[in-house]
């Protein structure tokens, strides 16, 4: 099972097709639970609570790079917002050549459906400065649908 699972940070480069993506053993990419919402991902096997999952893969952008694609209506619905103590980024997944898997991991409608995390791993810097996503676990049975919120 997945007490000493490992992430993959390979990236999806070379296929478009999100079944196709490099996995984790125990993670499966399928059509999301959430209409209109393309993909999910769903646990294949026990998942112990607290195990990371995944490191969130993607292109550094400022607030006001941000600002500016949720302006002109380009924003990909893949970005996550970071706070860290230097200020505020983001990180795109939208491009298929730079983000992973975890790009599929869909929105909860609220805090009692989410069961997985996104924190930011303190003490180191990606390209660029950035730090890394990772995505611990707070529950994932097999066949569970994994949602953040």
């Amino acid at each position: 099972s997945s007490g000493s699972t490992q992430s993959t940070g390979i990236t999806a480069s070379g296929t478009k097709d999100p079944k196709k993506f490099p996995v984790p053993s125990f993670i499966m990419i399928d059509n999301s639970k959430i209409p209109n919402a393309g993909f999910g991902v769903f646990a294949t096997e026990f998942i112990r609570p607290g195990v990371i999952i995944g490191e969130y893969k993607g292109k550094k952008l400022t607030q006001k790079k941000y600002q500016e694609l949720e302006q002109s209506g380009k924003e990909s619905g893949y970005a996550w917002k970071v706070k860290t103590s230097k200020g505020v980024h983001f990180v795109d997944g939208s491009s298929y050549r730079s983000s992973n898997w975890l790009r599929f991991i869909n929105c909860a409608r609220g805090q009692c459906e989410e069961n997985v995390l996104m924190r930011v791993l303190r003490g180191t810097a990606l390209e660029g400065g950035a730090p890394p996503l990772i995505f611990p676990s707070l529950c994932g049975r097999p066949g569970v649908f994994m949602l953040i919120y």
